[in-house]
């Protein structure tokens, strides 16, 4: 684990050494990760993040958490202690206080509480930024911390979406030459985004969690910004997935706010048989394809008594 507090005897803690990189915010969602989340905070201070320009949002909705968290954390940096109303939430709760701190500030990074980031990534994700004004947001290939594989596969190399009925999923292929590319979409564990494509369009709170970088992603296009993988620029992180319920939901949530109106219905059921059939062929008990159909059953409920758009 990289070591982000020394002892120095004067009972303040001592960020780990980097080189900053000034100009650049940095909000970071934690729930229930402490003390894991420190390795986090560590790598982002090595990477170059200033300690005033740290902004951890907490929703682990834990007191006992938060005071352990300000203890740890630069005094310099910013804790912001909110109810869990969902990870959208924590993030434009982060960025209010972003545009509060600094007028300097070009850029935000964004990171969830499990990712690492590796050599030099920050600096390239911030060069690919700076070097047209028309990207919006620029990531990393992200690799799965929790893999035995040698080398390691990337966990995601951009996110795609099938042809006609635009069901995402995450590409594994690193581009070749490795240079910037546009990409539909990007994970949302690590994003460097210039702060007026953020300050235009904020994260849509609907979802609670899961499916909110891809539908802002889709949203910063259709207002003119690219989206761009960086890969020279590489992190880690540990993902177990989209849990069903939320797969079901979130994705006809996200495909209704996409346009067309049969699609939801005709992508969220074909993901759901194909579920299914998986299931049946691996002889799985049928419990994950229940919690799918429960939550596409609650996303049709809601965007009959809500707005989506």
């Amino acid at each position: 684990m990289r070591q982000f507090l020394t002892d120095t005897g004067s009972g303040e803690p001592t960020p780990f050494p980097g080189q900053r990189l000034p100009g650049i915010a940095c909000i970071l969602v934690h729930h229930c990760r402490f003390p894991s989340v420190i390795e986090t905070v560590s790598s982002l201070l090595a990477a170059g993040v200033v300690p005033s320009s740290l902004v951890v949002v907490d929703n682990s909705e834990d007191l006992s958490t938060a005071e352990q968290l300000r203890q740890a954390l630069p005094a310099e940096s910013h804790l912001i202690v909110i109810p869990n109303d969902g990870y959208a939430a924590a993030l434009n709760r982060g960025l209010r206080q972003v545009l509060e701190m600094d007028p300097k500030t070009a850029s935000v990074l964004v990171a969830t509480h499990e990712v690492l980031l590796g050599p030099d990534c920050l600096k390239f994700l911030q060069s690919t930024l700076s070097s047209d004004p028309s990207i919006g947001a620029v990531g990393p290939i992200l690799f799965d911390l929790d893999s035995a594989s040698d080398p390691p596969r990337p966990w995601s190399a951009g996110g795609t979406l099938s042809p006609i009925l635009r069901i995402p999923d995450h590409n594994r292929t690193v581009p070749s030459p490795p240079r910037p590319v546009s990409v539909p979409w990007l994970d949302g564990a690590l994003c460097l985004y210039r702060i007026e494509a953020l300050a235009q369009i904020q994260f849509w709170e609907g979802f609670f969690m899961y499916y909110e970088e891809l539908d802002h992603h889709l949203r910063l296009q259709k207002a003119g910004f690219r989206v761009v993988l960086d890969p020279s620029a590489t992190a880690w992180q540990s993902s177990a997935g989209i849990p069903p319920f939320y797969d079901g939901r979130n994705l006809f949530l996200y495909l209704r706010r996409d346009g067309l109106r049969f699609r939801p219905y005709l992508s969220t059921s074909y993901r759901g048989l194909r579920l299914l059939a998986k299931a049946t062929l691996r002889r799985a008990t049928p419990g994950a394809v229940a919690q799918y159909l429960a939550g596409f059953r609650t996303a049709i409920k809601e965007s009959r008594h809500s707005a989506v758009v």
